[in-house]
């Protein structure tokens, strides 16, 4: 078994609740498509023509969620709501807050963005105090 089948294997066993917030972008939906399809993960779709985080329920969980982690950084109510109105911020909540297992981005979003969405919403493991990035290419 490959690399690539081992590790699509492991994730349909697990069926992970996968948030991708770009989903404007054609690719991201053609892998939510393709996530649902083969039985590999549930994608959760967030920005245009799918989860608008304005009109979801979660969103003003999620903006109390933003403020609370960084009430040094959020100036009120109001800032925390416009806040949690950006796709990868209201993808990265939805995990800390146990409403997703992962959030997967950068195909339009930079590195930077994903990784500062990431570190305001989850935040680094208990004694970890270095975060990188990394990706699989796989190609047939």
């Amino acid at each position: 078994m490959s690399f690539r089948q081992d590790l699509l294997r492991r994730a349909a066993a697990r069926r992970p609740r996968i948030v991708l917030p770009e989903a404007g972008d054609a690719r991201v939906r053609a892998a939510a498509e393709r996530l649902a399809g083969e039985g590999i993960a549930t994608p959760i779709l967030i920005g245009p023509g799918a989860i608008d985080p304005v009109h979801d329920p979660r969103y003003p969980r999620v903006a109390q969620h933003l403020r609370d982690r960084r009430p040094d950084r959020v100036h009120d109510a109001v800032h925390a709501l416009d806040l949690a109105t950006d796709p990868i911020r209201f993808g990265a909540s939805l995990v800390a807050l146990g409403e997703a297992d992962a959030c997967v981005a950068g195909a339009v979003a930079s590195t930077a963005e994903v990784l500062r969405a990431a570190l305001w919403a989850i935040g680094c493991a208990p004694g970890v105090r270095t975060v990188s990035s990394s990706f699989y290419m796989a190609l047939p």
